[in-house]
């Protein structure tokens, strides 16, 4: 959600939480919280929501087509620049491994930009299954979380009103659990589970889904059983985003691009510091969406400008498309070296991927434009 970043202020109810709870979680001055295991995995959970909510996912494909829009035209030529210099580099291409050029820098696939606005009702009439969870049966692996989704005409704060909510709870044989999590958007609900903690492979759960409210006339109950698949035991993510690896089959077309295929570049100029936290020693600037990378550059950049003054026998074009790809080609080093990571590799959680790749970009951009021109004379 880097697009929403700077927009996204999230209040969590700590109210109903037990007194032992309460302790491992706040200090007693009660203005920080301790660092213990709770608060990573209110954190995680909370990212969980963020990250799996339609509307926030909506509202930021609109952003960043708002955003990028206007600079379409300009960040072709550069794109293609980018393309024809990995493509000639044996090394840089397998490095990155490239697919083809997006066709579009704009594809929302799966996210709905649609203006329509969605009128629900304050007490829904039904609240039905989809997908696979209509067979009354599912399978998932017993050490991870999973979703089930419900189509229903409930408006969008039926459960967080203030007057008469509707309450969700969820049983796993016959037992009600807390531990769940849910988000209710335009006649979506996608409701977060887990497994008890004694779950093994192989064992069967009954689930309840029972949806009431105040003032509700119906009460929506849906049973479903999920049986317990072995393990399935994934690498750890570093902090921030890791791309989705596209398909490896032969023949089948990729669904989506590597999180390495051609970015969008766009060139960043001095009036336009103030969207992008830039200043005159800035140099890029990457945000994600989806699996898509967009890479900003500040082409007002002082070692730059100053690069262009001293060198007039150089046209100043080429020497600023010299500095745009010797960057994005730094970032998408960086970001490979992040999707690469495991657990012997060392990062610095304090820093996100793409603010650890703005501090390095600033570092080098001094010696950029030199190194590339005296480094290619000898």
């Amino acid at each position: 959600m880097s697009y929403l970043a700077d927009s996204i202020l999230v209040f969590v109810d700590c109210s109903q939480i037990s007194g032992r709870a309460r302790e491992d979680l706040f200090l007693n001055s009660r203005d920080r919280l301790r660092e213990g295991r709770l608060l990573p995995s209110i954190e995680e959970e909370v990212a969980k929501i963020i990250n799996s909510h339609p509307g926030l996912r909506t509202l930021q494909a609109g952003r960043r087509l708002d955003e990028l829009n206007a600079s379409l035209a300009d960040s072709k030529p550069l794109a293609e620049t980018l393309e024809k210099i990995i493509q000639q580099s044996p090394s840089l291409s397998s490095l990155f491994n490239l697919g083809t050029r997006i066709s579009s820098p704009f594809d929302l696939t799966g996210v709905t930009t649609t203006d329509e606005e969605f009128h629900g009702k304050k007490y829904p009439t039904y609240f039905n299954p989809v997908n696979g969870l209509k067979t009354g049966s599912i399978q998932r692996p017993v050490n991870h979380d999973f979703r089930v989704a419900f189509e229903t005409d409930a408006e969008n704060e039926y459960f967080i009103r203030d007057e008469n909510p509707g309450k969700l709870k969820v049983s796993i044989n016959n037992e009600e659990v807390k531990n769940s999590s849910y988000n209710l958007w335009n006649g979506k609900a996608n409701i977060n589970l887990v497994f008890p903690i004694e779950a093994k492979a192989k064992q069967k759960f009954e689930y309840k889904i029972t949806v009431e409210g105040a003032g509700q006339v119906d009460t929506f109950e849906y049973t479903f059983t999920v049986e317990a698949t072995d393990a399935i035991m994934r690498p750890p993510n570093p902090p921030g985003p890791r791309p989705k690896p596209p398909s490896d089959d032969e023949g089948k077309e990729r669904k989506r691009p590597s999180s390495l295929a051609q970015p969008n570049i766009t060139e960043v100029h001095k009036d336009s510091w103030g969207e992008h936290d830039f200043d005159q020693y800035s140099a890029l600037k990457i945000r994600n969406f989806e699996d898509k990378y967009d890479f900003y550059v500040n082409v007002d950049n002082s070692y730059l400008l100053n690069e262009i003054k001293v060198n007039p026998r150089m046209e100043p074009e080429v020497i600023r498309v010299r500095f745009t790809n010797a960057l994005v080609l730094v970032g998408l080093a960086l970001l490979n070296k992040y999707d690469q990571a495991s657990e012997a590799d060392t990062i610095d959680e304090t820093m996100s991927p793409f603010d650890h790749i703005s501090e390095v970009a600033k570092a080098i951009a001094p010696i950029i434009c030199p190194m590339i021109d005296k480094l290619g004379a000898i």
